[in-house]
């Protein structure tokens, strides 16, 4: 028997070997909400200075340092309480707007890779557009040359830096990791990973070291992550289980090294895909 279902009281194992629900077990087995076919994740409780200030539920992982959005003010995040569901909070000049529930799954690296392509061939927009959404893909399209992303991923933002990934959401994940485990305040959101407070040329020196060790163990990297946590029942997992798991759902350090090493080979130039 699991030592950690053991242990929760979920269950326990009678004499003649049998499997049976421990107390715990039968609390949850018998509440309304275990044939929920929809699960809603446990609500954060945000404090600064010793003062709450709401509920926060969120479906991505919440680092130590990093920065995000909550009640119109820019908080940086000081610690995190997984078993209480608390996190400690300290007011920020720089946030990022927290993934709450609701958001679509996860995106692939090919979708990504697409819309790279679409704008450095400058095709012409798709003929089921109407003439506001062509208006839109015509405006993203001028600022992505504008901008210069069609020879750099990497991007100045006031006292930030924008490292666009240009791929799927488990390398963007798994980069982030990366990055905030080398100490850095970084945020990842769509095809882009923010760093707080980094120059460019910073952000660079720390990309060729992430390519320069190697693929990272996806399990040790997992660990790192405060709140691992996305199904129903994974507060009950061990830690190790946990870190399992969520490095198979979340991370892709294979994907990610390789992505990086080809960008530091090449300058930091946009990822060359391959047709197929």
């Amino acid at each position: 028997m699991p030592a950690g279902s053991a242990r929760e009281q979920l269950i326990e194992q009678a004499p003649d070997g049998t499997l049976l629900l421990g107390g715990r077990g039968e609390r949850i087995v018998n509440r309304h909400s275990f044939y929920a076919v929809f699960w809603s994740p446990e609500e954060y409780r945000p404090f600064s200075g010793g003062k709450l200030l709401g509920t926060l539920p969120i479906t991505q992982p919440v680092q130590v340092e990093m920065h995000l959005i909550f009640a119109g003010r820019r908080w940086q995040v000081l610690s995190v309480e997984e078993q209480q569901k608390v996190i400690d909070l300290a007011p920020s000049p720089g946030g990022k707007v927290p993934l709450f529930t609701g958001s679509p799954g996860q995106v692939h690296d090919r979708v990504r890779q697409e819309m790279l392509q679409v704008y450095l061939n400058q095709v012409q927009p798709p003929a089921f557009l109407d003439a506001r959404a062509k208006e839109l893909f015509q405006e993203a399209r001028d600022n992505f040359f504008r901008l210069g992303l069609d020879r750099t991923c990497l991007l100045g933002s006031g006292m930030d830096s924008l490292f666009f990934v240009w791929a799927g959401d488990r390398v963007r994940n798994t980069v982030t990791t990366l990055m905030v485990e080398r100490g850095l305040k970084a945020a990842g959101s769509g095809l882009t990973i923010s760093v707080a407070g980094l120059a460019l040329a910073e952000l660079a020196a720390h990309l060729e070291a992430i390519a320069g060790r190697g693929p990272a163990d996806a399990p040790t990297l997992a660990r790192s992550v405060k709140n691992p946590e996305a199904n129903k029942y994974d507060v009950y997992l061990s830690p190790e289980l946990l870190a399992l798991d969520y490095a198979a759902r979340e991370l892709e350090p294979a994907g990610a090294h390789s992505l990086v090493r080809q960008l530091v080979d090449s300058g930091f130039r946009p990822p060359v895909v391959e047709e197929g």
